[in-house]
């Protein structure tokens, strides 16, 4: 019966050891879990930041060129306006000219 006791006491001493061991694995395996969702996160936050910046910049860039697009519209216009200007005052002194050149001419 000693035997059997002994072996009782060696097979409650391994089965401690295991479930400490299982313990220590699971603590182990926890920590090594809760490192990784942290690492994820910090990731998750880098990228979110990174797509913001990107955003921001893209924003920038579109306003300036909706700016330069407006810029070059305004130039646009005022050209037109130049020119037309410029159109009527040729027709204005053609106008003149012919008006000088008819008196001249029923004046000989």
């Amino acid at each position: 019966m000693n035997s059997a006791a002994q072996n009782r006491f060696e097979e409650v001493g391994t089965l401690e050891k295991r479930f400490a061991e299982s313990i220590q694995n699971e603590e182990k395996l926890n920590l090594e879990l809760e490192e990784l969702k942290n690492e994820r996160n910090r990731r998750v936050s880098e990228y979110q930041s990174q797509i913001e910046k990107e955003r921001e910049s893209f924003k920038q860039r579109l306003y300036e060129s909706e700016k330069k697009a407006r810029d070059a519209e305004s130039k646009r216009a005022n050209l037109l306006f130049t020119v037309e200007k410029e159109r009527a005052n040729w027709v204005l002194e053609e106008d003149q000219l012919k008006r000088k050149v008819n008196e001249l001419e029923e004046s000989i």
